[in-house]
């Protein structure tokens, strides 16, 4: 008895921990970057307020996703198309099953999700930490998730490459991304981001 219950505190405590790291994580991303008082001629975007909305759930999710262990990609994709009421994309399925995916590089290419398409997949692939490559080139992507995006690349410095190339993004995204990836990548100064 004396033995499980200080089990019990041991993991209770370890449990606290790994909550506050993952508040301390979230805490140091700046969530308010992407202000939605921005001007769209200046170094960032506009942002409405339901898009800051999600810019904050996808940093505090994987905030919170590294509490636990990354599950299946593909049960986490349905799952996040569900909660999003987004039809699943069958190249997208395709990708997060494939073998390059066990290799920690998921390729999306010419998936035409669109903006709307890619938030589920950023959520799902928030809670793997083995990620190397992405690419979402000719996605039908937008400024629109140039934000979003770049809060997935700020939670992400063992990331190597991320394709964005044939996507509809304007110079002023392209810093937004730039900003992103460098944020959080000074271990890894060699991590390419692909926009042309």
């Amino acid at each position: 008895d004396m033995d499980e219950a200080a089990e019990d505190r041991a993991a209770q405590v370890q449990e606290d921990e790994d909550r506050e790291e993952a508040e301390d994580f979230v805490a140091e991303l700046p969530p308010r970057q992407f202000s939605s008082n921005s001007s769209s001629h200046g170094s960032a975007l506009s942002v409405s307020e339901e898009g800051q909305e999600l810019i904050d759930s996808l940093a505090e999710w994987i905030g919170m996703a590294l509490q636990y262990d990354p599950g299946e990609v593909a049960d986490e994709y349905e799952l996040q198309c569900k909660k999003r009421g987004v039809r699943p994309n069958s190249g997208v399925r395709a990708a997060v099953r494939g073998p390059a995916a066990k290799d920690g590089k998921y390729s999306f290419s010419h998936c035409c999700m669109g903006d709307e398409g890619v938030v589920p997949v950023l959520f799902a692939l928030a809670a793997r930490r083995d990620i190397r490559l992405i690419s979402f080139r000719d996605c039908k992507l937008t400024n629109k998730v140039a934000p979003l995006i770049a809060v997935f690349l700020r939670g992400f410095p063992p990331l190597e490459v991320m394709d964005l190339s044939q996507n509809r993004f304007s110079y002023t995204s392209g810093k937004t991304l730039l900003a992103g990836l460098h944020a959080e990548n000074p271990k890894f100064p060699h991590a390419k981001l692909v926009l042309s």
